[in-house]
């Protein structure tokens, strides 16, 4: 079961959508939020989630760019 889920997506809008599809089929999940791609290596590397739902284009790192780290 998904305990940690991050959403990392540039469209605070899109962050939001996504959040709420999230918690309709997960409610019980912890869900962080990261506006770029540095935000989202800081959350990944200091709070472990279980999923990353990110999107691959944003300014700054991309998502690609944060797999890669």
């Amino acid at each position: 079961m998904l305990q940690r889920i991050l959403l990392v997506d540039d469209e605070p809008l899109a962050r939001e959508r996504l959040a709420a599809l999230v918690r309709a089929h997960a409610p019980d999940a912890a869900i962080k939020e990261a506006g770029d791609g540095e935000a989202a290596v800081e959350a990944i590397l200091g709070w472990a989630p279980d999923l990353v739902l990110l999107d691959i284009q944003m300014p700054g790192a991309s998502g690609v760019e944060v797999v890669e780290r």
